[in-house]
């Protein structure tokens, strides 16, 4: 059983959209700077870093969801963890793993 389910995605799209915002901000911020005065190294470190940081508030999608309004957030997560496993997760692992899946 290779696991996932609705967190594995749930993470995943969380964590791209934090990669895609934090890079987009960090490139705007890169071209308002003279790339060879230096900060080229600082922008690498700045990118790991919030790589890191990225993968950490990833972890904790469903908070966001429930922030955004606490009834319908946790009635949309509870909906979603019953829903999911039944008609998306099987389409994903086809999508995902072919027909390795299949056979074990």
């Amino acid at each position: 059983m290779r696991g996932g389910g609705l967190y594995a995605v749930g993470y995943i799209l969380t964590f791209l959209y934090f990669e895609i915002t934090s890079v987009g901000a960090d490139i705007v911020d890169l071209f308002g700077t003279d790339v060879l005065s230096g900060e080229l190294f600082g922008f690498l470190i700045g990118i790991v870093v919030d790589s890191f940081t990225n993968m950490i508030k990833a972890l904790m999608w469903p908070v966001y969801i429930i922030q955004i309004n606490a009834v319908y957030g946790g009635i949309a997560l509870g909906l979603a963890f019953a829903i999911f496993p039944k008609y998306l997760k099987k389409p994903l692992e086809r999508q995902l793993f072919g027909e390795e899946r299949e056979q074990s």
